[in-house]
């Protein structure tokens, strides 16, 4: 399973500009995850830029929101074909990350 990257992982680190990990291995994923579905590659590319933009309460710095001003202007600045969309899909992977992070807090 160790070769050369496959497509899922061409198009994932193509708009990332960093070295694509060699298929197999835990950073790509292939046969671990599922692949990366077509319609939510803007929103994983967004929520991949903003997901520290985030605002935390408490002693404990819990996560609480996201900036949404951050989601728009990461949306705007890659011109985004359907911003509605895309900004709920990352709010809700941005809020299920954050319930994981409380759960594991309170462990």
């Amino acid at each position: 399973m160790n070769g050369p990257p496959c497509e899922t992982c061409k198009k994932f680190y193509s708009k990332k500009g960093r070295k694509q990990p060699r298929c197999g291995s835990k950073k790509c994923g292939k046969g671990i995850v599922e692949p990366l579905l077509e319609e939510n590659e803007d929103a994983i590319f967004v929520f991949g830029q903003v997901r520290n933009q985030a605002i935390y309460g408490g002693m404990d710095a819990v996560p609480i929101d996201l900036r949404l001003d951050a989601v728009k202007f990461v949306m705007d600045l890659y011109d985004i074909e359907n911003p509605r969309e895309c900004y709920e899909k990352v709010i809700k992977a941005w809020h299920h990350v954050a319930a994981i992070d409380r759960s594991k807090r309170k462990s």
